[in-house]
């Protein structure tokens, strides 16, 4: 295996994984964003997270069968992108 197949690999790994952290970061309920969004919010307006939770998956679906996923993941795509380059400076020469 050639050495810049290797950092692809390793770079399309990174990118994956910090893009992944990202997406399980929305506060749609079925994600974990939703764990934290429910500590952040006031008690009243708690009330709206069972009805979310119950169309979280949906929502989803929706979300990125339509180009607004893509902008919404666009600003982690970014910065995945950007520590992935990162992250490959320090691969020797």
């Amino acid at each position: 295996m050639s050495r810049d197949l290797a950092v692809t690999i390793i770079q399309f790994m990174v990118v994956l994984n910090i893009s992944l952290m990202f997406f399980n970061l929305l506060p749609i309920p079925p994600l974990d964003g939703a764990a934290i969004l429910s500590l952040v919010l006031p008690p009243g307006a708690r009330r709206v997270l069972p009805t979310l939770q119950r169309y979280g998956m949906i929502i989803i679906l929706i979300l990125f069968a339509t180009p607004v996923g893509g902008l919404v993941m666009l600003p982690a795509r970014k910065l995945a992108l950007a520590w992935g380059q990162a992250l490959m400076s320090f691969v020797p020469v």
